[in-house]
């Protein structure tokens, strides 16, 4: 399922102007902060997490992730407080946007593409084969995403040196043989 979109919109300020002040304070920690801000419950402006699950999510560290924190912290960029295992995170300087600028909802299906591009994406990924990611978004097009689902699961649990030519390969192959049993039938 998608999460809807936050409907919030980040001050210009926060991000360029000031001299480069925002870059010289920001640096790398512009990774986590764009992560809250797309994480955050637009109504509340608040998230509640793990730092493992941030850390799990973007691929980093959870000491990095813990840096990053009290970096964004210490400049105002960010307010955290503790509860238990979960760090609530509150991201300072959004507003709600105006009617005028708010987006029209997502029809069903240009959902159904997003979640077939985010598959797609995540096997590209899976596979270490970016470069052919817009061929994983024509299959995950074309075929019933439990086709695609049975085929990936099929694929990563292979080893390495039993495959001949790539993930992607045997991928399309079991996509494709899938595809033609189901038709037989």
């Amino acid at each position: 399922m998608i999460k809807e979109p936050p409907k919030i919109l980040l001050l210009r300020s926060r991000l360029i102007g000031n001299d480069g002040r925002s870059y010289q304070r920001m640096r790398q920690t512009i990774w986590l902060y764009l992560y809250l801000v797309l994480q955050l419950n637009p109504k509340t402006g608040r998230l509640a997490t793990k730092v493992s699950t941030i850390s799990q999510d973007m691929g980093i560290k959870q000491e990095t992730i813990r840096s990053w924190l009290g970096h964004l912290r210490r400049k105002g960029y960010v307010s955290v407080k503790r509860d238990g295992d979960y760090w609530l995170i509150t991201v300072t300087g959004l507003k709600p946007i105006p009617e005028s600028y708010q987006a029209k909802a997502l029809k069903p299906d240009e959902v159904v593409n997003v979640e077939k591009q985010r598959l797609a994406q995540r096997i590209a990924k899976e596979f270490e084969d970016e470069g052919n990611l817009g061929y994983y978004e024509d299959l995950c097009e074309r075929y019933p995403e439990h086709l695609i689902n049975r085929a990936f699961s099929e694929v990563k649990k292979v080893p390495q040196v039993k495959i001949k030519k790539s993930r992607g390969a045997l991928f399309t192959y079991l996509v494709k043989k899938y595809a033609n049993k189901k038709e037989e039938k």
